[in-house]
């Protein structure tokens, strides 16, 4: 009772304090080096000995607003340079300017110059020092001094984040070792729509960090800002135009080691300048790169070895290995990948005459990839030998602007914002071929490397491998958002101990997204080529294909003489390396010919069900307070309410269709379907922030927050596989998943130690979503069709060979599908069925982990040639549990009266399940993207014009999926 009570107070001031409180005055200014005049980020401006202050922004502006009509001293003060006071009577004029120029740190006498590294440092130290919330800053000075292939490296120097990389450089982040798909990724607090075609991640390879003046992690979530971040929230921050003219151009090369290639380049050129006495302000920025980001990779197939029985391939001595596992396979893959990264900006920003700004921001981004893999695959023994060449072309374009504004009206503070964004993925050419060349025979395996052994074996007669199979495949996807949001706080002070500020607001967003694919099968059986659509033969005269007749194609006719090939490693043979001209000949002269026999040639059936189209419309309304007690605490509490309303629409077929590389044709129809989906959550939210001295804060936190669902997740598809004996289904029941959030922090922080800081979180989710993966429904094989349905048992003839799936849909809350009266027919005799279906965890899931972190440099130290050096390291330790379903081979047993009617079908009773019908069992596992360790450091040294640094970042390794 006593702590309601206590609660119930604490709600009760800071929803009075605005009414009674009676402040009318207002300062602002801008803090700058007093050497270089460069602006300082997050140093703290309070009124000593009251709750009110600020820290200033990216821009190193600060505003105070609320103060009583009277004398104060003002207090200025950062981590690094000496602190400044200054006394003002706000009687004699309520609204007043201070500019301020700190001096950094005298030793002995004497300024120290704060250099290009340390003055990165020091506005990252400064921000979470003065944050009243647990933030990660990565500053624009930070930003140009680190040699980053784009904005996700950057934001990988921050303790908590891991990355997921593509080609060698990162493409995503992982926040607490929680997928990327629970971040939520903005620019200028602009969502940035997801660039996968399914999920919700953010490919941030596309974006240039040079374009950036500074990255925010916020690692707890308050009232105002957006609920769907369960890991946290990165914010890109865009900066207002320079008061003095900026024209900068930056070049920069590369020599690729790989491919012993200097042909990499990255060109940014900027410029920037304020107009009409500082009151409209212009920049504009556009970045061109070419990287090259081609790698070579080995990988094993290993199958279990019965001591007792020598396999057939080859002669083997059991004794010369430590298990009962041998290699089978051994693959070698070359890629060779080009990337293309082209961007602009355009900024307007205005200072409006009641000291606010209004901002316009344009931003594009677009990443194109033209990759070539060439793989071999060599098995252990008499198999024949895989050849596999694939040519891909990708590009992924964001395009962010928003108009938005922050303005002073009657003593209310307006934030505003009226955006768009767009994000759009093309792969219009994929194209696949598959060859085989017959074994060279058997052979001794070698403990020690016995992949050479393979490699040795094969014949390279090229030209007894022949073409067997290709794909085509082509994919689009667009994802548009338009957002308004607005909100209004005031601040107040009450006995001047007290400063609070009360704050409301909404947002509204409306999502719509769709994606389209295009793939083709061809399943050759050695017809070669295909036929125009009157039956006549393709014309190959003229081209290097002439004289292919109705039998096998060579890959000799792909091959470049004298023959490509490639070391990889130094040590393992990846040949041939074919023309990749003669790939897309080849494709362009059989994409619209007909095959002789029409199963041959044709849609791949599966790709035409993966089409959709989603609406998604989010409202949310929110109500925060901020109570500051003095300069010693700092409370704020409130909730967030978001509720969604969303329409999917998919593709179901009613029979059985082909999968990836099987029979294509579509053998029943595919029919266009409905979904929706609304849920409604609230969200409270309490932080606390205490600093009981000069160099200590700890702050603590409680909130809730969401992750909502990839978008292929919840959509009404219901896709049997004849070829593949996969099923294949939305969910569009499926929750949002809900995490309580627990978060501590604790910092130390002066001139002489830098920054240390330790964090430590625990999240408790509710209906974490996953995806079964290889559930499988077995019985014995044989006998007549089994039906296969939705809809309870069967009163067909044949009800005894009815599969029933309503104890595994029950359990996945799938009771729409239940209702749909769909029923599906399987003629082959495959009596293993694998079930892919979308669900949430029954169970809570968990993650936890802690962070130390430590930024500083040497500048207090009298020795001069030491005092230039710059430190900076932070460790992360991360980890979960979910728990998901895992396929277990469950058969049942058909009980055949002397009738000879079917009877009931009965389970074995020792069989192991946790459903009612032995469908499936749960398994505890750790979450998937996380590693458990992972950190990274750098050190760094400035002297004249002279700046060098080293930097290393370590992570180990996940579970993908």
């Amino acid at each position: 009772m006593k702590a309601l009570s206590t609660s119930t107070l604490l709600i009760v001031i800071g929803l009075l304090i605005p009414a009674t409180a009676f402040g009318q005055a207002a300062l602002s200014g801008v803090v700058a080096d007093s050497l270089t005049h460069e602006k300082l980020i997050g140093v703290n401006v309070v009124l000593v000995g009251t709750g009110m202050g600020n820290a200033t922004n990216i821009e190193g502006a600060y505003s105070i607003t609320g103060i009583p009509l009277k004398v104060y001293s003002v207090r200025i003060s950062c981590i690094g340079y000496e602190p400044k006071v200054v006394q003002i009577d706000f009687s004699k004029n309520p609204t007043r300017r201070l500019d301020v120029l700190l001096t950094s740190t005298v030793i002995q006498g004497q300024e120290v110059v704060v250099t290009a590294q340390m003055r990165g440092q020091v506005a990252a130290m400064n921000r979470q020092v003065s944050s009243k919330t647990i933030v990660n800053v990565v500053s624009e000075e930070k930003i140009k001094e680190l040699p980053d292939a784009n904005a996700a490296e950057a934001i990988g120097r921050l303790p908590g984040v891991s990355v997921i990389r593509s080609g060698g450089e990162a493409s995503g982040i992982v926040l607490r070792g929680l997928s990327s798909k629970f971040s939520n990724i903005t620019m200028d607090g602009v969502k940035i729509p997801p660039t996968d075609p399914n999920t919700r991640d953010v490919d941030l390879s596309t974006l240039s960090q040079g374009s950036l003046a500074g990255i925010e992690l916020h690692k707890t979530l308050t009232p105002d800002q957006d609920a769907d971040a369960i890991a946290g929230g990165v914010n890109l921050v865009t900066k207002k135009a320079p008061l003095e003219r900026l024209i900068q151009l930056d070049l920069k090369g590369d020599y690729n080691y790989l491919m012993k290639s200097p042909k990499q380049y990255d060109v940014s050129v900027r410029y920037g300048e304020r107009f009409f006495n500082d009151l409209l302000g212009i920049q504009l920025q556009g970045n061109s790169e070419n990287k090259i980001r081609s790698r070579e990779f080995t990988s094993y197939g290993y199958g279990t070895v019965d001591n007792q029985t020598l396999p057939s391939w080859g002669t083997y001595d059991p004794s010369a290995y430590d298990n009962d596992y041998n290699i089978n396979q051994f693959t070698v893959r070359f890629t060779d990948e080009k990337r293309k990264r082209n961007g602009g900006q355009a900024i307007l920003d205005l200072n409006t005459p009641d000291d606010g700004l209004v901002k316009l921001t344009g931003v594009y981004s677009e990443t194109g990839s033209n990759i070539m893999t060439y793989e071999r695959r060599y098995p252990a023994g008499n198999g024949g030998y895989d050849y596999n060449y694939q040519s891909t072309d990708q590009t992924i374009a964001t395009l962010n602007s928003s108009l938005q504004g922050k303005n002073n009206l009657l003593g209310w503070t307006v934030d505003w914002n009226v955006a768009y964004a767009q994000s759009k993925m093309e792969n219009p050419f994929g194209y696949r071929m598959a060859f085989q060349e017959p074994s060279g025979g058997t052979y001794i395996l070698s403990k020690d490397h016995p992949e050479l052994n393979m490699i040795a074996l094969a014949n390279n007669n090229f030209a007894t491998a022949v073409l067997d199979s290709t794909d085509y495949f082509r994919k689009e996807n667009s994802d548009k958002e338009k957002t308004i949001q607005l909100s209004v706080s005031k601040k107040m002070t009450f006995w001047d101990i007290f400063t609070n500020e009360l704050k409301v607001g909404g947002k509204y967003k409306a999502k719509t997204r769709w994606m389209k694919t295009g793939d083709y099968v061809w399943n050759n059986y050695k017809v070669y080529p295909l036929k125009n659509a009157d039956g006549s033969s393709i014309t190959l005269t003229g081209t290097r294909f002439e004289g292919v007749t109705n039998s096998a194609v060579s890959l000799t006719r792909f091959i470049d003489i004298p023959v490509t090939t490639r070391d990889l490693f130094g040590l393992y043979r990846m040949t041939p390396l074919i023309s990749v001209d003669a790939l897309k000949q080849w494709w362009d002269l059989n994409k619209n010919g007909v095959a002789a026999v029409a199963q041959d040639y044709g849609p791949n059936g599966l790709s035409v069900l993966s089409d959709y189209d989603v609406t998604e419309r989010v409202s949310s309304a929110f109500l925060m307070n901020t109570l500051d007690i003095g300069e010693s605490a700092t409370l704020i509490f409130g909730a967030r309410v978001e509720s969604e309303s969303n329409d999917y629409g998919g593709k179901y077929s009613d029979a059985a269709v082909g999968g990836t590389g099987a029979v294509v044709t579509l053998n029943g129809k595919v029919i266009d379907t409905t979904a929706h989906y609304t849920e409604t959550i609230w969200l409270p939210s309490a932080q606390l922030a205490l600093r009981p001295t000069s160099f200590l804060s700890v702050r603590f936190a409680a909130y809730r927050a969401l992750g909502r669902p990839d978008f292929n997740l919840r959509l009404p598809q219901f896709a049997p596989g004849s070829g593949t004996a996969v099923f294949v289904a939305g969910n569009p029941n499926l929750k949002d998943a809900k995490a309580w959030n627990f978060e501590a922090n604790a910092q130390i922080y002066d001139n002489a130690i830098g920054l240390f800081a330790v964090s430590g979180f625990y999240k408790v989710i509710d209906d974490l979503y996953h995806q079964t993966n290889n559930v499988n429904l077995s019985w014995p094989s044989g006998g007549p069709d089994r039906l296969i349905g939705y809809k309870g048992w069967s009163t067909n003839a044949k009800a005894g060979y009815y599969y029933r799936l309503d104890a595994l849909l029950d359990y996945l809350n799938m009771s729409s599908w239940k209702s749909n009266p769909v029923f599906v027919n399987l003629t082959h005799n495959s009596p293993t069925y694998t079930v892919n279906l979308a669900y949430n965890s029954p169970d809570p899931s968990y993650a936890w982990g802690f962070e130390i972190e430590h930024q500083l440099n040497f500048s207090f130290l009298p020795v001069s040639w030491l005092k230039n050096i710059t430190l900076s390291y932070n460790l992360s330790i991360t980890r979960s549990q979910t728990n998901i379903i895992v396929g277990k081979s469950v058969v049942d047993t058909v009980y055949v009266p002397a009738s000879g009617t079917p009877g009931t079908p009965r389970f074995r009773p020792d069989t192991t399940a946790l459903l009612t019908d032995g469908i499936a069992v749960l398994e505890t596992r750790q979450s998937e993207d996380q590693p458990e360790l992972y950190g990274n450091a750098a050190l760094g040294y400035d002297i004249g014009g002279f700046s060098a640094r080293i930097s290393v970042f370590y992570q180990s390794r996940y579970t993908r999926q």
